[in-house]
């Protein structure tokens, strides 16, 4: 209360100094120095902390602190979510596939491929347009047929190797002449044959296709000078045959070797090779073409003794897996294919 009214009295003394009175030895004018009235402290809010945040290894943070207690108000932080991730562009499209243009117009494939169409719209639907359109493109067609004819035969007249002729001749005097050579060489090869390779003969007397086969085989034995043992499985000699009584009676191996009818051929070999040679009846050209065969496959003669025996087209190249060379040439490129190819054939033919 005194503060209050010291302060009432400073300013009124203030006032009358603004007025103009003047200070009077009878009328002395105190002077009381101003006191600052300070307005009353104000409580301060208690700054709350926020409770420390929940993790999964420990959902309920503030059991954890004892020390610190827990608050019924207090405030927990609130989940911050992540910012997203920038959105990543998309790659870019692919570019569109571009239509297949198909074969050149013309071409041979082009051809293969329309003529076909062509022809069958006419058949459907024949306009004269549809035949005439047909017409021209078989023409062009066959036209195209004749320069690669003209061309081929060029070809192959001026390359030896690949005139067929040589091989194959279709004059009637040539042909005589290389089946004679075929004749002459292929009963040179049986003929060494025989020298090591015999034949057994299994038949039964009451067997009339053993009849028939006994003199056939008694013929190419004696021509190629085999030596041929008749076996009997019925114990009896052929009546009339050309073999009498020279034969054994069989005992078993029959059965062993597999023979079910008669007659039947085996080719021998001492000491125990034995292969069929022909079963029921077969002439004497048979048994030299089986024979042949035969011996080609077991590996008996040599390649070029076996196509010297051949009147038809000589096989010259061998098969892929027989080229030599094959594992280092470079097939993409035609013209050495052909050069190594036409190696082969000269090399062949000098033997």
């Amino acid at each position: 209360m005194n503060s209050i009214r010291a302060a009432f009295l400073f300013v009124s003394a203030v006032s009358l100094a603004g007025q103009g009175l003047a200070q009077t030895p009878d009328k002395p004018v105190v002077i009381v120095r101003p006191v600052v009235v300070q307005p009353p402290p104000q409580p301060q809010a208690k700054k709350e902390t926020p409770a420390p945040a929940a993790t999964p290894d420990n959902p309920f943070p503030t059991y954890s602190d004892k020390a610190r207690g827990w608050h019924w108000k207090e405030l927990f932080p609130e989940d911050v979510e992540p910012e997203p991730d920038a959105p990543v562009p998309p790659p870019p499209a692919p570019p569109a596939p571009q239509a297949d243009p198909g074969p050149k117009p013309l071409s041979a494939e082009w051809l293969r491929v329309n003529i076909p169409l062509y022809l069958d719209k006419a058949v459907e639907d024949p306009t004269p347009q549809n035949i005439s359109n047909y017409l021209y493109l078989q023409k062009f067609a066959m036209d195209a047929a004749d320069r690669f004819s003209q061309a081929y035969r060029r070809v192959v007249l001026a390359d030896a190797n690949l005139d067929e002729s040589a091989s194959s001749p279709v004059w009637n005097g040539a042909t005589k002449a290389m089946e004679a050579a075929a004749d002459k060489a292929r009963r040179s090869v049986i003929a060494s044959l025989a020298k090591e390779w015999g034949l057994w003969f299994f038949f039964r007397s009451d067997c009339e296709p053993c009849h028939v086969q006994a003199p056939v085989l008694e013929a190419f034995a004696r021509l190629y000078k085999f030596s041929v043992l008749p076996v009997s499985l019925d114990g009896a000699p052929l009546p009339n045959g050309p073999f009498g009584k020279k034969y054994v009676v069989d005992v078993g191996q029959a059965a062993k070797l597999g023979v079910k009818g008669t007659p039947t051929v085996l080719l021998v070999k001492a000491p125990s090779t034995i292969v069929p040679l022909s079963y029921g009846m077969s002439s004497i050209p048979e048994l030299e073409a089986r024979l042949i065969e035969l011996a080609a496959e077991m590996g008996v003669i040599t390649p070029e003794q076996y196509q010297s025996t051949r009147v038809d087209r000589k096989n010259l190249l061998p098969p892929p897996a027989g080229v030599p060379g094959l594992d280092t040439l470079n097939a993409s490129d035609p013209d050495a294919l052909r050069r190594h190819l036409q190696s082969l054939v000269t090399a062949r033919q000098g033997k």
